[in-house]
């Protein structure tokens, strides 16, 4: 049995309700989605600017102990330290979180993609 709309041509079958229900509450659900995304990176925006503000502090720490002169100082010891000799440029960074969200990546499951300078094969 089909339900027509008061004065207009328009039938609506239980297939058409069905169809736009679903694709309503799909929307819906969609939204919610983006919504709790978008929240979670400001949350882990926030926290990165306090990790960020934390490790500064830190080394300043350290160079107020004495272990080093200044913090670039301190940082060209770390870069001294690490197996390949220096720091990661951005880009090396960069690349390979551009590469595991590409297609490319879409063979990996389950793995890890360790962008160290070699500290972990030491």
């Amino acid at each position: 049995m089909a339900m027509t709309t008061s004065g207009m041509n328009n039938t609506v079958t239980p297939e058409k309700y069905k169809k736009t229900f679903f694709q309503t509450a799909g929307g819906v659900a969609l939204t919610g989605g983006l919504g709790a995304l978008i929240g979670m990176g400001q949350r882990h925006a926030q926290k990165l600017a306090r990790a960020k503000q934390q490790e500064q502090q830190g080394m300043q720490n350290l160079v107020n102990e004495g272990v080093a002169d200044s913090v670039d100082v301190l940082l060209d010891m770390l870069s001294e330290m690490t197996p390949i000799g220096r720091m990661a440029k951005p880009n090396e960074i960069a690349n390979a979180v551009l590469f595991l969200a590409s297609d490319e990546s879409s063979y990996m499951v389950g793995s890890e993609l360790v962008i160290d300078g070699g500290w972990t094969a030491r």
